[in-house]
Order: structure tokens, then C-alpha cells, then sequence
């Protein structure tokens, strides 16, 4: 790279030295060693500084040949400058290979530097730039420990130079069908469409009846998508899974679960690298920055045990991942601040959010308090466990049971969704009013967008279904004791939620408790016509429609032509 640097550092003092500075990752933090991925500790964070500014460009893996530690390597440099070291000649790509372990990295790459993003991945010794010398590099010593063991790092080798270059586009059109459930399932197909004319297709559906399956397609996909079970067929890679599920019955794998299910990779486990009063939600919470996969949102902690106050937590860490990304992200066009605030006043009547500090000192934030939100993304940690509490006037505004795992959800899914994701939702509509299941699914679509993700939702929602194109839906059916998969025979786009009700859940063929009223009532008439002049005033469209039919099959003596289930 032409006039800049590279340099190893120790300390953040390096703001008048112009280049690209590496540091360990604990460096800055409340950690007091490196981390140890696996007997070899590669991770650093790189800052890129210009004229006195510097900019964050996230974290890589730099693994030399021959070194478990390549701070030892950068450290035999004698190029001192200031309390750093110049290591701009000892990166060669023979020696040296470097990769990210999440996609931000190199779409910061091209937001902050794009016009040295080549010379940057060249002489930083990127894997994805030197992907023809992958057969070199592939079998050194602590490659497939350290920077490749995880399944993100197979498609940053393959996509990161074009996506630091700009010229990455994700696949907008692309199906996979989901088979190996059980023999009596049929398989389910998924289609997804973010260039269609009418509405983009990134969400598809599963709807059913209650015990038809559809949790268990939900895992069963899970498990394919992160490598649990293996599968032959050709599917689209999604960078990050995220599970949401907030029933005290779901039984999705936690993120340590997941790991222990992993039976082709190490689990992951702390050592003595790490530090021994860590908690289990601190530990996650790294393992989360530096290996972005899998998220589970929901009832339980990250221990795997069922928690009423953990959501509450997790809210409130997810806040502060929020303002930490905008801030890490200012050049980018949505602010997910703005974008779950606004999202969250279609159903809280709020002006303000408060978080608190660990002496009890409320953190007020609103769309206006850019500084303070900034002040905050660059705090270590606050009070989770005391949560996030809603303002109205600066008073605390009570939330009901939906608008409380409202607050739960939103905030998490915002602040974990990457490029590329798969969100996966079990029932979201539980507990949410329908215009919550409107604001929800907006939010989602918005979300969804902005970062090329796509989503699968199990439902029994009408609300969803009707903005749902009908080759992204799946109806599920037991039919002796076999579940049956088909798409809707009617467009459910736009569909009113009547029709959708009767045909894709089946409302017609169901008996309802007040045909069971109408025919008691029916039975105490003398007569069809003062049945229909009795009882019609007292009922709805339905309910009126089916009276006449009854009113006219006994006309006609004959039963009535009704399609519906018996009792």
C-alpha cells in the first residue's frame, strides 16, 4: 500500500503515526490476556489511522508459519516507532495469512478505505485475496484450528476480496428443499425472491395446526444449516443463524448446547487462557464477538436453564450492541437505534429508553441523544441485569405481557442480525396484538433488507400470512398419521384474513362451538322462518350464513351442504 504502514502496537497511543495498526484483541478491554483459540492466539484488532483520525476496521486472524503466537513474530521487529513496531516487511504472503472471522470486517474495508482495499488485503496477507495459494497456506500448522475451523470462514475465503472490493452481490433468487425429517413427513420446500416486483419474498412460512410439526422442521433445519447433521444437498450458505423462540415449552438449542452437539468440531470450552471469575454470559458474550454463528434468543440463559429475568438481560446487552454497531458503523444508511426505536413505538407509547449504571444512576436514550448513545457504545458494560425501562415524559411507562416480550425480542434481533442471516421465529405472535404482529413483521422486512437477510417463520398468524406470497408458504397437515406438506391453491398476498383463515388453516373444515348454539336454537323453533327471524338479528355474517344453510336444508329435507368437521 503505497505511503502507509503497517505496524504492531501495544497501547492506544499511536494517533500520530500514519498506517494500519494491529493489536491484540484484549487490548482496551476488561480481558488481561489474548485470546487462545485452540493452542494458537492470531486474533487482532486492526486500526487504520490518517492524519491523527482513526478508524476501527474490526478484528482478523494473522497466523505465521512456524508461530502458535504471531505478536512473538511482529514483536522481533526492531523498526521501533514511537512505542510501536513497523512489521511492514515482515508480511509475506508466503510467511504470513490472514483472515476475518465475520463479514463487517471487509465491508468496513470498503466503506472506510476503498480505494486501498486491494493494496490493503495484499499486503495484510488476506486468505481471500490469496485464495490461489490456498494449497499453500491450507496445510500449515494451526490453519484449520485457529482461522479456519468455523463454517463462516469456508465463505469469507470465498467472498471477503469481492466484498472489500464492492463487488459482492448477494444471490437474491434461490430455493433448497429440507428432507430427512421422518418417513411419514413429507419434505418442505423454501423459496426465496428479494427481486420480486411486488414485495420482496425473504420470508416464507410454516403454518399448521398445533402437533403437525412444525417446531421439529424448525430444528431439524437448524441442525443442517450449522453443520450438526450433515446434508448432500446444494444449499445457500447463510453467514448466521439466529433462533427466537419465547415459549416456556420450545426446546431450540442454546449456543452451548449447539457447540456440545458439534461432533466434527471442538467444543468450545474455557481455559486457562481465559480468566477465572469469567461468568458463563461473559464468556458467551466473547465467544459471540469473535465466532458469530448461532444465536438463540429466548427464555433461557446461557447456561441452558429456563430464566424469567435472563430475557430481561438480554435486552439490555443487546441495547448496548445496538449503539456499539451504529457507532462502529456511522457510515453506513440505517441506524438500528433508530430503526428499534421507531419499531417499538408502533406498539409503546415512548419518547425515551433508560438503562442504568451499576450504582443505581439511570442512562436515558432517545432518537436526540446521539452523544449519549455514543458516550455508551464505548462503555465496557453497564447494569444488565437491571434491564431497559421505557419513558414517557421521563416517567417509567408500564408494559403489558405482549409489550414486555415485545421489548425482549426486538432488541436482540436487531442487534444480531448480520449480513446474510437466517432468522428463524417460532410463534412470534404469541402474546402480540395483531398491529404488534404488523409492526413486527415491517420491522422484520426493513431488517431483513438492509442486510440481504432472509427469515423462516413458524406461525399460526393470518395477520402474517396475508403479506406472503403463496410459493413461500407451507401448510402442514396430518393425514393418517403422515404430515403432509403443501403450498396454498390462492394467492395469500393481500388476501383478506377471512379467506386465509378458511382455506390455509383449514377454518372451514373445523366445527365451531357456536354452530353447536345456532343448532339448540334452531331446534326450539317451529318453524325455518321464524328460526331466521329469531336468531338472525342476534348473529354475525358467519354465524347468519350458516343458519341459512341450515334454514334451507330443512326446506329442501336435506342436510345441509356445509364443509366442516364433525364434533
Amino acid at each position: 500500500m503505497s505511503g502507509i504502514d503497517f505496524y504492531f502496537s501495544t497501547e492506544f497511543d499511536f494517533d500520530n503515526i500514519d498506517g494500519i495498526h494491529l493489536l491484540q484483541d484484549h487490548v482496551g478491554t476488561y480481558y488481561s490476556k489474548a485470546w487462545d483459540d485452540f493452542g494458537y492466539t492470531v486474533t487482532f484488532q486492526v486500526h487504520y489511522v490518517e492524519n491523527g483520525r482513526r478508524e476501527s476496521l474490526g478484528r482478523t486472524k494473522v497466523l505465521v508459519n512456524g508461530y502458535d503466537n504471531s505478536s512473538v513474530y511482529f514483536s522481533a521487529s526492531n523498526e521501533n516507532v514511537g512505542k510501536s513496531v513497523r512489521i511492514t516487511a515482515l508480511l509475506d504472503h508466503r510467511k504470513v495469512v490472514s483472515l476475518a472471522s465475520d463479514i463487517a470486517y471487509y465491508r468496513r474495508i470498503h466503506a472506510l478505505i476503498p480505494h486501498k482495499a486491494e493494496d490493503y488485503l495484499r499486503q495484510i496477507c488476506d486468505g481471500s485475496y490469496n485464495l490461489h495459494a490456498y494449497g499453500d497456506f491450507s496445510n500449515w500448522e494451526g490453519f484449520e484450528l485457529s482461522l479456519f475451523r468455523d463454517r463462516l470462514a469456508k465463505a469469507i475465503l470465498k467472498k471477503g476480496y469481492q466484498i472489500a472490493l464492492g463487488s459482492y452481490e448477494a444471490q437474491e433468487q434461490f430455493s433448497f428443499e429440507l428432507e430427512g425429517l421422518q418417513d411419514n413427513f413429507d419434505s418442505v420446500e423454501f423459496n426465496f425472491d428479494n427481486a420480486r416486483q411486488l414485495g420482496r419474498t425473504n420470508i416464507n412460512l410454516l403454518i399448521g395446526r398445533n402437533g403437525v410439526g412444525k417446531s421439529h422442521v424448525l430444528r431439524h433445519l437448524i441442525d443442517l444449516v450449522t453443520g450438526v447433521e450433515n446434508h448432500t444437498e446444494s444449499w445457500p450458505f447463510f453467514h448466521k443463524v439466529i433462533v427466537a423462540a419465547y415459549s416456556p415449552f420450545e426446546s431450540f438449542k442454546t449456543e452451548i448446547e449447539l457447540s456440545n452437539a458439534m461432533a466434527n468440531q471442538v467444543t468450545a470450552q474455557t481455559d486457562g487462557s481465559h480468566e477465572s471469575d469469567l461468568t458463563a454470559k461473559d464468556e458467551q458474550e466473547r465467544r459471540r464477538r469473535l465466532v458469530n454463528e448461532y444465536v438463540y434468543i429466548g427464555f433461557r440463559d446461557p447456561e441452558g436453564k429456563f430464566s424469567l429475568t435472563w430475557p430481561k438481560e438480554s435486552s439490555a446487552r443487546a441495547l448496548h450492541r445496538i449503539v456499539q454497531y451504529d457507532a462502529d458503523n456511522e457510515w453506513t444508511d440505517v441506524s438500528r437505534f433508530e430503526l428499534l426505536f421507531d419499531t417499538l413505538f408502533h406498539s409503546i407509547d415512548f419518547d425515551a429508553v433508560q438503562v442504568f449504571n451499576s450504582d443505581g444512576s439511570p442512562i436515558v436514550l432517545s432518537r436526540a441523544t446521539n452523544a449519549v448513545r455514543l458516550s455508551l457504545a464505548k462503555r465496557q458494560e453497564f447494569n444488565y441485569a437491571a434491564g431497559i425501562e421505557f419513558l414517557r415524559e421521563g416517567r417509567p411507562v408500564p408494559l403489558s405481557s405482549g409489550q414486555t416480550i415485545y421489548s425482549y425480542l426486538l432488541p436482540n434481533l436487531v442487534a444480531e442480525v448480520d449480513e446474510e442471516s437466517l432468522l428463524i421465529l417460532d410463534e412470534p405472535e404469541l402474546y402480540l396484538h395483531p398491529s404488534m404482529e404488523v409492526g413486527l413483521l415491517d420491522m422484520l422486512k426493513q431488517l431483513l433488507a438492509a442486510t440481504k437477510s432472509n427469515a423462516i417463520i413458524a406461525t399460526h398468524s393470518t395477520i402474517l400470512a396475508r403479506e406472503v406470497e403463496r410459493s413461500a408458504i407451507s401448510v402442514l397437515r396430518k393425514v393418517a398419521g403422515r404430515t403432509e406438506v403443501s403450498k396454498p391453491n390462492f394467492e395469500t398476498f393481500g388476501q383478506t384474513v377471512e379467506v386465509i383463515m378458511g382455506l390455509a388453516f383449514d377454518d372451514y373444515q373445523t366445527r365451531k362451538p357456536y354452530e353447536d348454539s345456532i343448532d339448540e336454537a334452531v331446534a326450539d323453533c317451529a318453524s325455518p322462518e321464524e328460526a331466521l327471524e329469531k336468531l338472525g338479528p342476534k348473529v354475525g355474517d358467519e354465524a347468519l350464513a350458516y343458519l341459512s344453510g341450515k334454514v334451507t336444508a330443512t326446506e329442501n329435507d336435506v342436510e345441509p351442504e356445509i364443509e366442516r368437521r364433525p364434533k
